[in-house]
């Protein structure tokens, strides 16, 4: 079975998307991709390298140049935290994809993560209520903190072949 769009997952830093993403394409046998890894690859630089050298504009242009490419190539793609923050971004996932926004409370989300800018807490929440507007504009929602892995997997599976 192959579905007409991809699956795209969005969600906060540390909500889980690549991890699912992974996972999930594993288990059904689909093409995976991270955004923010396959951009890292392209430029030869991590995200926290990229926007200290290059600045957030930069990212951000490269970024939705990327996902264009990458929207017709994968079955599954774990998004950046701030993809859907252009909207030009959000509008080519709602009409080409199946946006589904991975749920998770702040308070529940790692405050540290690998590869990426070092945030307080202050900043991390700010960042997090900027992006939500976007997050809730994906018709998908799963709320991580009420589904364990196999139901996670069965709704994606559901969301996927429809």
């Amino acid at each position: 079975m192959q579905p007409s769009k991809p699956l795209c997952l969005c969600g906060f830093m540390g909500a889980g998307k690549t991890t699912l993403g992974d996972l999930f394409s594993k288990k059904y046998h689909l093409t995976f991709q991270d955004l923010d890894h396959a951009l890292e690859k392209e430029l030869g630089m991590n995200v926290t390298e990229i926007f200290e050298t290059q600045g957030e504009e930069y990212f951000r242009k490269k970024e939705s140049e990327l996902l264009k490419l990458l929207i017709n190539q994968y079955n599954i793609i774990a998004l950046g935290g701030g993809t859907l923050l252009d909207e030009s971004n959000l509008n080519l996932l709602l009409e080409r994809s199946k946006l589904v926004y991975l749920n998770k409370s702040f308070t529940d989300l790692p405050k540290e993560l690998p590869n990426r800018p070092l945030l307080s807490e202050e900043s991390q929440r700010f960042l997090f209520e900027q992006r939500l507007p976007g997050y809730l504009k994906a018709p998908y929602t799963l709320d991580l903190q009420q589904l364990d892995e196999s139901e996670i997997h069965g709704k994606l599976w559901q969301i996927w072949s429809e």
